[in-house]
């Protein structure tokens, strides 16, 4: 043992320093999801309800029923339950609660259109197919709310689309409903420049408005102008003024388009497919809005070049990415196709794009040119890659991208690489997580997974749970058979819109997010968990000290699944390069604070520090590798 420690000091001296790359040997499966908790499953006693058990867990078994993690990490999902088996005769929601960890029913289920859980714990459904019910408050909002997306905020402020009108409204807390557009209303003036008689005009009013923090509103509508017929559609938004609020617009059809050499806007997309029950719109607390338009096809601008993502986060309406532009990260491709854009409290923009790649085959032989990327942009900064189809996955045994939904493909066609779905962000630098479908045999003899990804501050994209990983739901070992995350959509946490991933101030709470599991036994799992954190060995949302005792404790193991026990590098060994490994993300965090934050770069830290570390991670390994007293000593020296 003295010898090994002597060569564990040689390796050190050679080094000199802990900014030395290092390798990944993926040997195994997924790591396990850290801080996994398992809320509910199948067969499983339901709370205050004597003799019954869950069915369906978290499931799209009613239209546009989404699961929802609050920023206390408290989750809502909706269930099936009862007395006889499958146990499916009734519906309800149900809360867990982090902090006490428990599981609560909440309100049964009539029939529901929607229903969102806020930031601040707060649960609306649209029930019957008008009444908007607030079940934390046991109000009726309203009794003529249409059906379709609506955004509640940390507040428990709702703006919603009124039936009948149809109009635009809002319930805000303490001062109970107001009209904020109405069709054939008059358009708003203010911000940019509209002719006197343009309306707000179409069938279906703003299919997907958003809410912010402050209780401001954001959407998109069509519009009509007799002065100017070229005006169809237009993005608004609510600002602050003289202590309340008013409307003004973004942006509009036949208005230069920033960014763009002369072309104009034609149209402002709500949705893709024709499709109006997907957001549309993103909206930050700080009143920055990211929209997807599409530009007039004349002067240079035709089907490959006319769609683009545009933000008005730096305080100007700017260009985020267009049809046509070199896709970050890829050799000589192209962007084409764009779905909605999310944005968070620091203005990151995050949005998956299809892209034209060299061609490849598919099983029987047809040429595919569209790719899919997730691409992520900083306040000021041009689009970066963070993962494409056709890519390797990080730690997956060679394992290739093939799309970021949803679905999980058969086989490949060229419709299976036109749907996706933007990630989910929060405001901790570019910190997301996205559900991917991988293929781990070849083009022509394709071996179909899934997995989900997280991608921490720092631009870590890690596997979190992948399909074939053991759980135990009630003691019952099976393994993993679909994964669902995020239907039917993505959030950027400050919109209003649901999210299954959350955005609190401290480290330990913040990065949470839940999905929904089906097993091989054909049960079902609501799981929560956490962002993965490079370098975090004991899974505390913090790089430091800590994560020695992990690594120490764990010496010269293999085996282990990658990213646990120690293993922080991910090459199924626990050594000396665990501990470069945390050197290299000494104090990074969930909240994104470190050096580096929302870079994308790995940052070293100073050298004395470095040195410090290791030489903390060293006296782990002294008290591991001689005396039980040494042990206890050094023990007591880590939790000081």
């Amino acid at each position: 043992m003295r010898a090994q420690l002597r060569s564990t000091l040689r390796r050190i001296a050679v080094l000199g320093g802990c900014a030395v790359a290092f390798g990944a040997r993926p040997i195994g499966a997924y790591a396990q999801a850290p801080r996994q908790q398992i809320l509910a499953y199948s067969g499983q006693a339901v709370p205050g309800v004597t003799g019954a058990r869950f069915g369906g867990i978290g499931t799209d078994f009613i239209d546009y029923i989404v699961n929802g993690i609050d920023n206390n990490a408290d989750v809502v999902f909706a269930a099936t339950y009862g007395t006889t088996s499958p146990y499916g005769s009734d519906r309800a929601y149900f809360r867990w609660t982090d902090n006490s960890q428990t599981l609560a029913r909440i309100g049964d289920l009539s029939p529901v259109v929607e229903s969102q859980l806020s930031r601040g714990g707060d649960v609306v459904y649209i029930g019957n197919g008008t009444d908007l019910i607030s079940v934390s408050r046991g109000t009726l909002i309203s009794s003529t709310a249409a059906g379709g997306l609506f955004a509640v905020n940390t507040a428990g402020d709702v703006v919603y689309r009124i039936v009948g009108g149809p109009s635009l409204a809002a319930y805000r807390n303490g001062f109970g409903p107001s009209l904020i557009a109405v069709q054939g209303g008059a358009a708003p003036g203010a911000g940019v420049t509209l002719p006197a008689d343009t309306v707000f005009d179409g069938g279906a009013f703003a299919p997907s408005p958003a809410m912010n923090g402050a209780g401001n509103t954001a959407f998109s509508q069509p519009l009509s102008s007799a002065m100017n017929a070229a005006i169809k559609s237009g993005v608004f938004k609510e600002v602050a003024s003289g202590g309340g609020r008013v409307l003004v617009a973004v942006a509009h059809s036949a208005m230069a388009a920033p960014g763009t050499s002369g072309a104009v806007f034609d149209a402002m997309l709500n949705s893709t497919a024709g499709t109006v029950n997907v957001r549309s719109i993103g909206f930050n607390d700080a009143g920055s809005v990211v929209f997807r338009a599409s530009l007039v096809q004349t002067g240079g601008v035709g089907n490959s070049n006319d769609t683009g993502i545009w933000s008005d986060r730096s305080g100007t309406l700017a260009l985020v990415a267009r049809e046509g532009d070199a896709a970050p990260g890829t050799a000589s491709n192209h962007l084409g196709s764009f779905e909605p854009a999310v944005i968070n409290h620091n203005g990151r923009i995050a949005f998956l794009a299809h892209y034209a790649e060299a061609p490849i085959l598919n099983q029987n032989l047809t040429v595919i040119n569209a790719q899919q990327g997730i691409f992520t942009a900083a306040p000021g900064g041009s689009p970066s890659l963070v993962a494409t189809s056709g890519g390797t996955a990080p730690f997956s045994q060679g394992a290739k991208f093939v799309q970021f939904d949803e679905g999980f493909p058969s086989h490949f066609l060229a419709t299976d690489l036109y749907g996706g779905h933007s990630p989910s962000i929060n405001g901790a630098g570019q910190s997301m997580v996205f559900l991917a479908t991988l293929n781990k045999g070849t083009e022509l003899t394709p071996d179909f997974t899934q997995a989900i990804f997280s991608v921490d501050p720092y631009g870590n994209n890690l596997p979190v749970i992948a399909l074939g990983d053991a759980i135990s739901p009630g003691g019952v070992p099976s393994t993993i058979a679909q994964l669902r995350f995020m239907i039917p959509g993505p959030s950027g946490n400050e919109d209003g819109y649901h999210s299954a991933l959350n955005d609190n101030a401290a480290a330990i709470k913040t990065g949470r997010f839940v999905y929904q599991a089906t097993l091989a036994d054909g049960r079902d799992v609501m799981i929560e968990s956490q962002i993965i954190l490079k370098g975090d060995a004991n899974f505390d949302g913090i790089v430091d000290v800590s994560d020695n005792q992990v690594v120490a404790s764990h010496w010269l193991q293999t085996g282990m699944k990658l990213g646990t026990n120690g293993d922080v590098n991910w090459d199924g060994r626990v050594d000396i390069s665990d501990i470069q490994t945390i050197a290299q993300n000494y104090l990074h965090d969930l909240l994104g604070t470190g050096a580096g934050a929302g870079t994308g770069a790995t940052v070293g830290v100073p050298e004395p520090s470095c040195l410090a570390l290791a030489a903390c991670g060293l006296a782990g390994f002294v008290c591991m590798l001689t005396t039980r007293r040494g042990r206890d000593r050094c023990q007591h020296r880590f939790q000081r």
